[in-house]
């Protein structure tokens, strides 16, 4: 019976396509720890994967996804804010970085590992922290995928559900596996699941664990290297002999070039370098050899190759190589603006709902019922107090002067307002206001007005204008004179 479909059937281009139904946790229980392993290899020796990895690091977190309370009242969100940075400044369990380090470490595991876990730690007000918690990431290698229920609870991959499929409980070695801990190291310990958090990209539903972001070119990238380094050796191959001599005194083999040796049998060996000479024994005749050479055609290959896995990984070819030839503006705004839409998926539907979220609010949480903040009718309703605006690192526009006339122009038409502009620019409109409003007033005080600071700040603007009037004058003077 002929199929319907070009790949359902049994023809000779699909005979050899092995192709798999099974469920997607079934597959990463199979597969996810040698995947991981491969991934990290890479990571830490491949300079493609290297640079790929910088490079999604870089664009989804920057230097920080930053709350911005939406709170009516000004002064709650100041509090809020306040509270807030107080605790990214001491969270990490460590001591060695902020609450943006660790996104930006959890950034790193999300690409290598496709995931990373937080857990939260009360502290005690012995402590010396103002707000009383701090976090802890995890890599996924410490998630016990081996076993499969607990009392009466279903557990997939390391993970708990209940009945209804809710997450209870993460299953975490007590240390780390591939560590030298001992045998306490490999002790499980359930921590519930409303003191962890679990960055990672679902692609499938019901998936609980996240792929890293090189599982699609893994070989690909391995294989390239390999072919990399091969073609480097044939290049290094092809300049090592230069010349060859045949020594036609058989009488006297002694004849020797500068840095040969002999070899015990009257034959003069030179080091192979490039532009070496070779003198050989009498009575052997020399035949010219082409030496291996790297093809013409190997540069385009190679590009066709980065552009492949540089599309695949969240990531531009002129990004991943740094070759900004045969780049213009309209194709880097082009590939930029794609690029984004990808980024800010991450950014917002795994970064900011599964790392950021569940921290502002345990933080509230922390603050409030510690009376650090009075935040009125919390514990009734916190619904007001979370409504959070996250703002990822400003980015740099391509044309400034365009970007910046075409947001004055949706400010004007009321198709944006100013507070969305500044957030734009990964910016609080709070502080910028605040700070623009205490310059003005520091400048009344001073006497001075912002067109006098700006031109003692841009000198040339007075020199641009006196050239102006120059070449005007000149072009009055040539059209009197003709």
């Amino acid at each position: 019976m002929m199929s319907d479909f070009d790949t359902s059937g049994n023809g000779r281009r699909v005979a050899n396509w092995s192709v798999s139904n099974r469920g997607p946790n079934s597959l990463i229980f199979s597969n996810l720890r040698k995947l991981i392993g491969h991934s990290r290899s890479l990571g830490r020796t491949n300079p493609t994967a290297v640079s790929i990895k910088e490079n999604v690091v870089a664009g989804v977190v920057g230097t920080g996804i930053r709350p911005l309370s939406l709170h009516p009242d000004r002064k709650i969100r100041t509090l809020q804010r306040d509270a807030f940075d107080s605790f990214a400044d001491n969270c990490d369990v460590e001591g060695m970085q902020n609450f943006y380090g660790m996104m930006t470490v959890a950034a790193h595991e999300f690409v290598e590992a496709g995931s990373c876990f937080g857990r939260f730690r009360e502290r005690q007000s012995a402590d010396g922290f103002n707000i009383p918690l701090q976090l802890q990431l995890l890599e996924p290698e410490q998630l016990n995928t081996s076993l499969q229920s607990h009392k009466k609870n279903k557990v997939v991959n390391g993970i708990e559900y209940d009945r209804i499929g809710r997450r209870l409980a993460y299953h975490m070695y007590q240390g780390h596996p591939g560590e030298n801990m001992g045998y306490d190291g490999l002790r499980t310990v359930r921590i519930s699941a409303k003191n962890m958090i679990h960055v990672f990209r679902p692609t499938r539903a019901g998936q609980n664990q996240g792929l890293p972001v090189f599982t699609q070119i893994l070989l690909k990238l391995h294989d390239m290297e390999e072919t990399d380094d091969s073609a480097l050796l044939s290049q290094k191959l092809a300049n090592l002999f230069g010349v060859y001599f045949e020594d036609l005194n058989a009488d006297d083999p002694g004849l020797k070039l500068p840095g040969q040796i002999d070899n015990g049998d009257g034959t003069a060996v030179a080091k192979l370098e490039p532009g070496g000479a070779q003198i050989l024994k009498a009575g052997l005749k020399p035949h010219t050899t082409t030496p291996p050479n790297v093809s013409v055609q190997y540069g385009e290959f190679y590009k066709a190759q980065m552009r492949m896995v540089s599309s695949a990984a969240f990531s531009l070819y002129h990004q991943t190589t740094g070759d900004l030839s045969n780049i213009n503006f309209s194709s880097v705004r082009a590939g930029i603006i794609d690029l984004k839409r990808k980024i800010e998926g991450i950014q917002h539907n795994v970064f900011v709902f599964q790392f950021c979220r569940p921290t502002w609010r345990r933080v509230m949480d922390s603050a409030v019922l510690n009376g650090i903040i009075d935040l009125p009718g919390y514990i009734e309703n916190p619904w007001p107090y979370l409504r959070v605006k996250w703002v990822p690192q400003g980015r740099e526009w391509v044309d400034p002067l365009k970007d910046v006339n075409a947001n004055i122009l949706q400010v004007d038409n009321l198709m944006k307002s100013l507070s969305e502009c500044i957030r734009e620019r990964g910016q609080d409109p709070d502080l910028l206001l605040e700070e623009i409003a205490e310059e003005k007033k520091y400048l009344e005080e001073l006497g001075l007005s912002k067109t006098e600071v700006m031109q003692k700040i841009n000198p040339q603007d007075e020199t641009l204008e006196e050239e102006e009037k120059e070449d005007a004058a000149e072009k009055e003077s040539d059209a009197l004179a003709a």
